[in-house]
């Protein structure tokens, strides 16, 4: 089921763009066709919204099963996901505007554009950004990142349009969308990084996590994009000649890069956290839990819970030496802790507790860990204790 919700959600999202790209980049160009190259250019669009609908229909259906399955028939659970969510709201939205367009007669006219940049903002609210405290920057910066996405598909569905009918006006065509272009590209650019920088605690989640590894494909995919389309551009502008080895190749490695956004708005962008450290100790003179939550290169919660001996009396500070075994030198820090609130109060007679925690401790890179805690009391006296781990 859930390979099933990543095709649908694919396909949608290609569909999505190339339909509003295709109106929005005519907008944006005001160019005046034939009619021969208008009727063309209306019957794509007018398909693309047929297929639009079944595609929305199409993961409507399956994401509901998949709810349905997890859930049960009888728990209202999936209902409220469907209603009460985000990736609910956000597909009925796609739904009833995907009908509207349906309605539509002039895909040139200025309903048609207004609907084109609607339908965009069901999508841009359908990621993770919208989990985010931020979520109406992010909101922002993912519609526009998907806006210049649209406006670049849409561009190269008119050149092949235009390219079969006429190269002359191919070549006017590629004069007047290659200057919107570059400024689109900037544009993916900026708000590509600012939603990473949203989306993202730490910059090492793009090398250690599979959110991260996707991203970086997907990136290196979209300049070859661009190194392609600039190559087909040359060839249609300056020399007149036959792009169309190299518009296939755009053509596809477009939909390879709406695939790896597809996939990427789907996984977590955060490391798993079935490897979380929790350690749990006992001894005569002293109990400790350390909990490390994700225990993950990056930024990670360091959790440590004492119980020391009454007449040790309290405890006023924790530090933690830390270095990786195999680069003891460099990777060597020392930190201090903060005293928090206990997360249960799981006494021992004769015993206090205590909890200390580092909300923001920085794992540079995978390694075998090893560190030491050291307790000082209110008299002066310290006590400390051992602990290895892994974030590999």
């Amino acid at each position: 089921m859930d390979t099933l919700v990543y095709i649908g959600n694919v396909i949608l999202l290609i569909i999505l763009l190339a339909t509003s790209g295709l109106i929005i980049a005519n907008s944006l160009l005001g160019m005046k066709w034939e009619q021969l190259v208008l009727g063309r250019i209306g019957l794509r669009v007018q398909q693309l919204t047929k297929f639009l609908v079944i595609a929305i229909i199409l993961v409507l259906c399956v994401q509901s099963m998949q709810w349905l399955n997890i859930f049960g028939a009888d728990s209202i659970q999936w209902k409220e996901l469907l209603l009460n969510t985000s990736t609910g709201k956000g597909l009925i939205y796609l739904l009833v505007m995907a009908i509207i367009g349906l309605f539509l007669k002039k895909f040139d006219g200025v309903l048609s554009v207004i609907w084109a940049w609607l339908i965009l903002f069901g999508e841009a609210i359908n990621g993770h950004v919208s989990a985010l405290e931020s979520s109406q920057i992010g909101i922002l910066f993912d519609y526009i990142h998907l806006a210049c996405a649209a406006i670049w598909i849409g561009g190269v569905i008119n050149l092949w349009i235009i390219w079969r009918h006429n190269k002359a006006i191919a070549a006017e065509f590629m004069n007047k969308f290659s200057k919107i272009l570059w400024i689109t590209m900037a544009l993916v650019a900026v708000s590509g990084i600012v939603l990473t920088i949203l989306i993202l605690p730490s910059g090492l989640y793009l090398l250690y996590t599979s959110w991260g590894k996707w991203l970086l494909i997907k990136i290196v995919v979209i300049s070859i994009a661009i190194s392609l389309g600039y190559a087909a551009r040359m060839k249609i502008v300056k020399h007149q000649k036959n792009p169309l080895r190299v518009m296939w190749l755009e053509a596809i490695l477009l939909i390879v890069i709406i695939t790896l956004a597809s996939v990427i708005s789907q996984i977590s962008p955060m490391p798993q956290m079935n490897n979380m450290l929790n350690v749990h100790k006992m001894g005569d003179e002293l109990h400790y839990t350390v909990k490390l939550t994700p225990n993950a290169p990056g930024p990670n919660q360091l959790s440590i819970t004492l119980w020391t001996l009454e007449e040790e009396g309290k405890v006023a500070a924790v530090d933690v030496s830390l270095f990786a075994a195999d680069k003891p030198t460099r990777s060597a820090r020392d930190i201090a802790l903060v005293q928090a609130e206990l997360e249960d109060e799981f006494g021992f007679d004769n015993f206090n507790e205590f909890r200390f925690v580092m909300k923001d401790l920085n794992l540079p890179y995978p390694s075998q860990w090893q560190a030491k805690v050291i307790m000082t009391f209110e008299d002066g006296h310290e006590r400390s204790f051992d602990f290895k781990f892994s974030n590999d």
